[in-house]
């Protein structure tokens, strides 16, 4: 147990904590505001925000035709996809599918389909069923 206890202002950079707990040799470091205690950084804090800065910087997420391109190579290889009367557009990375489909099991694969692909927001499905479609004569 440290004797000394050094303490930082709540609103000190995480930087400077870290320097502190290397130069004092500490793992903790209490954190005030004037005289109030209001939390303490712990070593694992560090490790954690690190960890968590890395991956938001290394996740980007895709462009909405690369998202396009995925989600339709994945409709393709289904045997239930009917390419000729459905069709797939991303906007702002979601989902929109247009057109028609058989039944209504089709739209649920499709919208598992593509909230598997990442990057995918949302998926909205404007398709009709055939038998749904008005006739024209």
């Amino acid at each position: 147990m440290t004797r000394e206890v050094f303490s930082a202002e709540a609103d000190v950079d995480l930087g400077e904590i870290v320097a502190l707990m290397e130069r004092r040799k500490v793992r903790r470091v209490p954190i005030v505001r004037g005289a109030e205690l209001v939390g303490i950084v712990s070593r694992a804090d560090v490790v954690r925000a690190v960890v968590a800065k890395q991956g938001s910087a290394t996740t980007e997420s895709p462009g909405d035709e690369a998202i396009r391109a995925r989600v339709a190579a994945e409709l393709e290889g289904q045997p239930w996809w009917r390419a000729p009367y459905s069709s797939v557009q991303v906007r702002d990375g979601v989902v929109h599918y247009l057109g028609l489909i058989d039944t209504e099991e089709q739209r649920s694969a499709a919208r598992v389909a593509a909230e598997n692909v990442p990057g995918v927001r949302g998926v909205e499905d404007h398709r009709f069923t055939m038998y749904d479609v008005p006739s024209m004569v």
